[in-house]
């Protein structure tokens, strides 16, 4: 991709309408404008058939430019026959070529004398005639498609020197097939497109999916729509390649597109929003963002969420200078990293203005499961506009086809084409190819004509391509085979070095595949592709396997001498086709490739693409301990990636680094297993596994030893049922404190929750925020240290641990009642939980933050989110909240009036209460919710076993938490025993604290549940009435609507 500002050298047109003004005039405004219209659509038919790019609109000419000169003077050809032959008004056109050295500005336009010498050129040629520079004879030397004569020397304004010039016309030569057609009978599928593209402008964006079978036009579509929109739109298009193991390829391609024609302090602007993060996938970007921004490590799962995200903010950030239309090409062999990306932009474009599009070929979609979960969380989450397409009818064919020769075709031929492709545009298209270059169709009575009784129209494509190919002079057939053995751009210098040909006859090869549009020029520099996919497939299939591998082998070696930045960029390719031709051996180099293609995919946190890089290494590599570090490494990926073979890799992965390397270094291994696997949700069975092959390879007193021995004892049988809640013993002493020597370069490679003190002063002596929100209720205290993370954690993209800081906010706000900061803190932690993956440590957290909320208004959990809880538990998912989870499920139950599910379910919980320690992370919730649902259905079972825990565990210790009170507990039970003088006695000890605290909310509940309790122990009814009075005044002042019925429920004459 070149970058804005660079010289390049290009070959640049101006094309205008002689004496327009007066035809113009003659024909009145509206006929005029229906005859621009139409000369414009023959402009961008000739300039896009050859690979050229539209710049400017002059009046009614424009400027365009392109990479390859002979793809200029064959548009220029082109357009003027096709100017000539046009129906309606008789229009003349002339046309002025320069080739050179060209500037592209940022937004677009080109500056240099080059391009002032094509505008010159334009003004002094004749009508009807093409005028050039002696330079573009030049480069068209030797090629017997062109006839150019000189002019001699002109006087072109602005120029000290003359300019040797010539006039471009084309040789008498059979007829030629275009390589693009018009748009034909796609007017309702365009209008769909049409639609989106206006809700877009106006600020809510929309996503598109363009199905079809392969040929069928949905590239075609694409590019019309962006032609027809207004001037103020960006468009850009990122390809998926098949077999293509570059990360995020497509993504980098389409962002880099944009960058050209974007003003600067707009790129500037969007580019510093998205952070530094964002070079990683557009390199140009270190231009703009400051050198001195650093991103703050995070783990490789929140890293890959990270970088999603700051793609979504630069997008967001580009859509408010202009609006957006963005198209990733074939999505069906698009790499996990860009599905996921297109989904993550898909979410949250009806926003922004910007029109996300994505093409599949429906023959391909049942093939991949990625894509077909992609396009079902598309579904749900985007609802995205379908454009499905289909073959063409007979008319419309034929109209093609016409357009394609510019000429009148013979019925029966059109037919019989149509009938062989099914209408299909490209099928047609390479039938119609195969023959008129073999010389099967001939012009008769003015139309073009199949000759011979009996068509010989091979039966599928590939043959028809096989044909085009064979007919090609040997250079070009030898040139067009080593690009056929790999998918996707490749650059001419490798393809050259390959073919083993001198580089003059390489270029005239080069200029045959391009003039029969076999191929066609790349959006990179010096780089070539294939037309289409198909023609690829067709090419290779006519290669013998034995012929292959070696082509690979040999394409595969030129890659591998490219200089930088080339070696680096095609390195991912240049290692799968040494490992496609790894029967001939093994390769150092190939391993060495696949190595820094696995590293390219590190930094972009495409671990799945990483885990494959280092299968084809391992597949490469002949060394024994290169190979099992490599495992190591890909199993790790493989874990980060989500992968269904994650746990056999970090297993086989095991064994082999304690067999090939060493005890230590698999230790080590092990280590960094535990951490990816704990994150990435693999089952507790495989942890244990992990940690038992961990502990066995070290001994105490060492750090690693204690990092197993604790996991260990988190995952040991004896308490497997509630990883996370666990009794303090001698030999957990010891780990911690082993475990409290960690440097913080360990700490971050091998974390492990900090537990708190031994009581509430310990845990404001620590100063921790978080410990401060959730084990001394010091809400006041933590919520400016909150507030500060927040921010800081979101400015270097740590989404995790910001979505923590403001669950945390969202509880110490709810619990003192400022809802208005509570729900914009909930709405805060929402868009980051939306960026993270569903069940996460931290989205669990937001989800017993809302309950916090929830119970705080009033709000009973719904039957459907009750069902949920009910299937989450009965997952077993997420085992170190398991207990808490169900001691809310069973607070649910009870509400509910579920007497029997709800006991059922609590008695699941009293093991995790009686063993546990107060201070894991989901105790004070898991008794508070265990109290409640005896509370609800007013029974006294377990509560002499509650009441025991709650007083030594949380009342002595003077634990506290959001919207729990351990001496309201106590009241409560108190009340379940009978025992009236302990229940008024916490009441008021409870009733003091919340008033002192100023937990608003919870006080009003209080003064309901001292209320009940009265009732319930049969005292003084009309002080029970008092204070349901007192409550549901301060609910009503607190906006508690929820708490006001239900106070109204059971107290009717409050409402009196």
């Amino acid at each position: 991709m070149s970058h804005p500002g660079d010289m390049q050298i290009r070959t640049v047109m101006f094309t205008d309408i002689v004496a327009s003004t007066d035809l113009l005039d003659r024909l009145g405004d509206e006929r005029s404008e229906a005859v621009i219209f139409q000369h414009r659509e023959i402009l961008c038919d000739g300039v896009a058939a050859q690979g050229g790019e539209v710049i400017d609109w002059l009046g009614d000419g424009i400027v365009a430019v392109f990479t390859s000169t002979r793809s200029a003077a064959s548009a220029a050809l082109a357009i003027c026959e096709e100017v000539d032959t046009a129906p309606g008004p008789q229009l003349q056109v002339r046309i002025g070529l320069s080739v050179g050295d060209v500037r592209i500005r940022h937004d677009g336009t080109l500056f240099g004398s080059t391009v002032v010498m094509a505008k010159r050129l334009c003004d002094l040629a004749d009508a009807g005639q093409i005028l050039a520079t002696e330079t573009v004879r030049g480069v068209l030397a030797g090629q017997h498609d062109f006839v150019l004569q000189s002019v001699g020397e002109l006087d072109l304004k602005g120029f000290s020197d003359p300019v040797a010039c010539v006039t471009l016309s084309g040789s008498e030569r059979p007829a030629r097939v275009q390589r693009l057609g018009r748009l034909v009978n796609r007017n309702k599928e365009l209008s769909i497109l049409h639609d989106c593209l206006e809700q877009a402008l106006q600020g809510r964006g929309a996503v598109c999916l363009i199905s079809g079978e392969a040929g069928i036009g949905k590239t075609r579509l694409v590019e019309e729509l962006a032609r027809d929109a207004p001037s103020e739109v960006l468009a850009s298009t990122g390809h998926c390649y098949e077999d293509d193991s570059h990360a995020y390829r497509p993504w980098s391609d389409l962002l880099a597109g944009l960058l050209p024609r974007m003003e600067p302090s707009a790129l500037r602007s969007t580019a510093v929003a998205a952070g530094p993060v964002i070079t990683r996938l557009v390199p140009a970007l270190s231009r703009v963002v400051s050198a001195d921004e650093t991103s703050t490590p995070v783990d490789p799962d929140e890293d890959h969420f990270r970088l999603l995200d700051r793609v979504a903010r630069f997008v967001e950030g580009a859509c408010r200078h202009k609006p957006l239309i963005l198209t990733l090409e074939d999505l069906h062999w698009a790499d996990p990293g860009s599905l996921a990306l297109f989904r993550h932009l898909a979410r949250g474009i009806s926003l922004r203005r910007a029109l996300l599009i994505g093409t599949v070929r429906s023959e391909q979609v049942g093939l991949s499961e990625p894509v077909q979960q992609m396009l079902r969380g598309l579904q749900r989450e985007a609802e995205p506009a379908r454009v499905a397409l289909d073959g063409l009818n007979a008319s419309d064919s034929r109209e093609l086809l016409e357009h394609l020769i510019r000429g009148a075709l013979a019925n029966d031929t059109a037919i019989l084409l149509y009938e062989q492709a099914h209408g299909n545009p490209f099928f047609m298209r390479e039938l119609l190819a195969d023959l008129v270059e073999s010389g099967a169709v001939e012009r008769t009575e003015g139309e073009m004509r199949h000759t011979g009784s009996s068509p010989d129209l091979p039966g599928a494509v590939k043959d028809v391509i096989h044909h085009r190919i064979e007919r090609l002079p040997d250079p070009a057939r030898r040139l067009v085979d080593m690009m056929s053995v790999h998918s996707g751009p490749v650059p001419l210098a490798a393809v050259v070095s390959a073919v083993g040909i001198e580089e003059a006859e390489a270029l005239d090869a080069l200029d045959v595949a391009l003039a029969t549009t076999i191929l066609e020029p790349a959006s990179e520099p010096d780089c070539y592709d294939f037309t289409h996919a198909i023609v690829r497939r067709g090419a290779a299939a006519a290669i013998n396997p034995s012929r292959q591998i070696r082509l690979q082998r040999s394409l595969a070696e030129s890659l591998s001498s490219l200089g930088e930045p080339l070696r680096g960029r095609f390195a991912a390719s240049a290692a799968h086709l040494y490992h496609s031709s790894r029967s001939l051996g093994s390769s150092d180099e190939g391993v060495g490739l696949a190595i820094l293609a696995a590293d390219q995919a590190t930094e972009v946190s495409a671990h799945a693409s990483e885990a494959e890089m280092c299968r084809i290494a391992m597949d490469l590599t002949a060394d024994e301990v290169q190979r099992s570090r490599l495992l190591a490494r890909r199993a790790l990926a493989a874990t980060w990636a989500l992968a269904d073979d994650a746990t056999e890799l970090l297993l086989e992965a095991s064994r082999s680094m304690e067999e090939a390397v060493s005890r230590d270094e698999c230790a080590e291994f092990l280590a960094d297993a535990l951490h990816a696997a704990r994150r990435s949700g693999l089952p507790a069975g495989t942890l244990k596994a992990i940690a038992d092959n961990g502990g066995r390879l070290t001994e105490s007193p060492s750090k690693l030893w204690a990092l197993f021995a604790f996991w260990q004892w988190m995952y040991g049988e004896e308490s497997s049922d509630f990883p996370g809640i666990h009794p303090d013993t001698r030999e957990l002493a010891e780990i911690t404190s082993l475990l409290d020597r960690r440097t913080e370069a360990e700490v971050r490679r091998w974390p492990i929750a900090r537990v708190p003190g031994g009581d509430r002063q310990a845990v404001l002596d620590s100063g921790i925020p978080e410990h401060l929100v959730f084990f001394a209720g010091a809400y006041q205290l933590a919520k400016p240290l909150l507030e500060m993370e927040a921010e800081d954690f979101d400015r270097h993209g740590q989404l995790r641990e910001a979505l923590k800081a403001d669950v945390a906010l969202l509880r110490c706000h709810a619990a003192l009642g400022e809802f208005e900061a509570a729900r914009q803190a909930r709405d805060r932690a929402r868009q980051r939980a939306a960026r993270l993956p569903p069940l996460s440590d931290a989205t669990l957290q937001l989800a017993g933050a809302e309950d916090d909320y929830r119970r705080a208004m009033g709000w009973t959990l719904p039957g459907a989110a009750i069902e949920g809880l009910k299937a989450l538990v009965a997952s077993g998912q997420d085992t170190w909240a398991l207990a808490s989870m169900r001691a809310l499920l069973a607070a649910a139950l009870a509400e509910a009036g579920e007497a029997d599910g709800a006991l059922e379910t609590l008695a699941l919980v009293l093991p995790a209460i009686e063993g546990a320690n107060a201070r894991a992370s989901t105790y004070l919730h898991l008794v508070w919710h265990a109290v409640d649902t005896l509370w609800q259905l007013d029974r006294p079972d377990h509560a002499d076993f509650l009441e025991v825990n709650v007083r030594t565990k949380v009342v002595e210790p003077d634990f506290r938490a959001p919207m729990t009170d351990g001496r309201l507990e106590l009241a409560r039970i108190a009340t379940l025993l009978r025992d009236a003088d302990a229940s008024a006695e916490w009441f008021d000890r409870a009733r003091h604290h919340l008033d002192e605290t100023g937990e608003r909310p919870l006080r009003a509940i209080l003064d309901v549940d001292d209320a009940l309790a009265r009732i319930r122990l049969h005292k003084d009814a009309e002080a029970a009435h008092r204070l349901a009075r007192c409550a549901y005044e301060r609910f009503s002042d607190l906006e508690m609507s929820g708490w006001q019925d239900r106070v109204v429920e059971q107290f009717p004459r409050v409402a009196e």
